[in-house]
């Protein structure tokens, strides 16, 4: 079904299904036939510097006879509910379709941009550092490395198992290739494949994962990169929407090949509040009336109160924000500014309470190499 319904592999040869978990599966029936189905992967999201717990919702898939019945949000709805009844504040996904999350509360709220760039345009050399061959199992330092790097970002999952094996050992992809960058602890590590050029002997990589934590590191990936260029044309990766990496090129001739946005859902206002962490320097309250036409429990006023990077929240206030749970998820992450939100609906309220909401969640722009 999902292979129908998504393009996903339907052969028992890419055991996809198997890796996702039965547990992590809801599936749907009408008089007795499966009709639609969904997986709720258990992830963390780092915001502010602190993980905040989200589900990961992926292959949604339905039936084309029982398709436009509804299927898709009947099952979307229960596992909001489930996710709340375990104290998972958030829910996150990559849409195949906006209107019916939408729907359901969710709105845009980060993205993963891809990238292309010749390997003559890396630079060569920095090899400061000495560079290692891994294998294809994560390790401490490994983790450690991505973490410090989702720290320092908004929108990076806290990776489980699956994501993890997606990166190190991915399905269909061919030979996988990972080197570490070793000076303080792993510095630098990337991950990838290799691909030949329709027609051609040469080829392109595509870094399924590249995280650096300090230039020394940068330089000497992207410098075991270049080593590349006799048979590799061009690099691939997903980066930031500013990415820094490019700041290290004297000549970065790189285009944009990919862009997708992801949503993101407050599964509870009030939750997600507490959980994330805040700039250290920005402290203030916003009184915030909050409409969520699909989970009752976060239509009502709320107040946040910020300081010292920590956000505390009581119910009440003056609802000086009048605010919906779409718009709202789109500010939580930095995605949108509330003046800018304003200005198409969704949010309202006296200049000075948007001005200080954004400057609460502000910070760096949203999003993630993963996709799920």
């Amino acid at each position: 079904m999902a292979g129908q319904a998504l393009l996903f592999p339907s052969s028992p040869e890419v055991p996809w299904i198997e890796r996702e978990g039965d547990a992590n599966f809801r599936l749907a029936h009408v008089a007795g036939k499966l009709a639609g189905g969904l997986s709720v992967q258990p992830l963390g999201q780092w915001f502010g510097g602190r993980v905040v717990g989200t589900g990961g919702v992926r292959a949604v898939a339905v039936a084309p006879e029982f398709r436009g019945r509804g299927i898709a949000r009947a099952l979307v709805r229960a596992s909001l509910i489930e996710l709340h009844q375990a104290g998972v504040p958030l829910s996150t996904l990559y849409p195949a379709t906006h209107l019916v999350y939408r729907r359901m509360g969710y709105e845009l709220a980060g993205v993963r941009t891809g990238y292309r760039l010749p390997t003559h345009a890396l630079p060569a050399g920095g090899r400061e550092l000495a560079v290692v061959e891994l294998g294809r199992t994560r390790d401490a330092a490994l983790e450690s490395c991505y973490a410090e790097r989702a720290r320092r970002t908004n929108g990076q999952l806290e990776r489980n198992d699956l994501l993890w094996q997606r990166v190190l050992d991915p399905l269909g992809a061919g030979e996988t290739y990972a080197y570490a960058v070793v000076g303080d602890g792993v510095e630098a590590y990337v991950v990838f494949n290799q691909s030949r050029l329709a027609g051609s002997f040469r080829g392109t990589i595509m870094a399924r994962d590249l995280v650096v934590r300090s230039r020394r590191g940068a330089l000497a990936v992207l410098g075991l990169l270049a080593e590349h260029r006799s048979v590799i044309d061009s690099v691939e990766w997903f980066g930031a929407p500013q990415e820094p990496l490019l700041l290290l090129l004297d000549n970065p001739a790189h285009s944009v090949i990919a862009r997708q946005d992801w949503m993101l859902r407050l599964v509870d206002v009030a939750g997600a509040f507490a959980a994330r962490g805040y700039a250290p320097g920005v402290t203030g309250e916003v009184h915030l009336e909050v409409s969520d036409d699909v989970l009752p429990w976060n239509q009502d006023r709320f107040v946040l109160s910020v300081a010292q990077g920590r956000g505390a929240v009581r119910r009440g206030g003056e609802g000086r924000i009048r605010v919906d749970v779409r718009a709202l998820a789109s500010i939580y992450t930095g995605y949108g500014s509330p003046e800018e939100l304003q200005a198409v609906g969704g949010i309202a309220g006296p200049r000075e309470d948007l001005a200080l909401l954004g400057a609460l969640f502000a910070g760096p722009a949203p999003w993630m190499p993963d996709m799920f």
